[in-house]
């Protein structure tokens, strides 16, 4: 009987794509953790950039977390 009266008020959600990526850094994403104690070269903050076809990751310590270094670590 519930089912029968009961309304469904659910939004319909847009089914979820998953990006396969088919060559090395095709899709990559990027993590920022931190602050922690300053380092000797003044670094604060670590950025994780993961490549999602070879799942090779690397880390870099930066002194801030403004796009414009985050911009120059993944293209250089």
């Amino acid at each position: 009987i519930c089912q029968k009266i009961k309304i469904n008020n659910f939004k319909k959600l847009a089914p979820l794509l998953y990006l396969t990526p088919c060559r090395p850094n095709q899709l990559i994403t990027t993590d920022l953790s931190g602050p922690f104690k300053t380092t000797k070269r003044n670094n604060k903050h670590l950025m994780v950039i993961v490549d999602h076809f070879t799942k090779y990751v690397e880390f870099y310590a930066v002194a801030d977390t403004k796009a414009e270094t985050v911009a120059n670590i993944i293209v250089n």
